[in-house]
């Protein structure tokens, strides 16, 4: 995937949102990490920083956003973390298929 091509493909998935019937706004998102680039690496996470910052500061009180990859590297982990806390009971993130 070349750079054009990433910025068009997460410029698509960080705009869907499902809303669920308890008002959580989920986000799936895929992203083949390890096919990435570091410098592209370094795009999606400030992709998905800006995003996730953006929708924490409008999240509705009483919401929640959830966030599912299909992967969680340790760097993306971290950034999460950093974002809004382990513990944050307003926004989750989680490894489909994960046990």
């Amino acid at each position: 995937m070349n750079n054009d091509e990433l910025q068009s493909y997460l410029s698509q998935v960080l705009t869907t949102t499902f809303i669920l019937d308890d008002g959580t706004r989920l986000k799936p998102i895929y992203i083949q990490w390890k096919d990435l680039s570091p410098e592209q690496t370094q795009v999606a996470l400030a992709a998905i920083k800006r995003v996730v910052t953006e929708e924490l500061k409008n999240l509705s009180a009483g919401s929640r956003l959830r966030l599912e990859f299909n992967e969680i590297p340790d760097e993306l982990d971290e950034m999460l973390a950093g974002i809004a806390g382990r513990d944050n009971k307003e926004f989750e993130w989680t490894q489909l298929g994960a046990r």
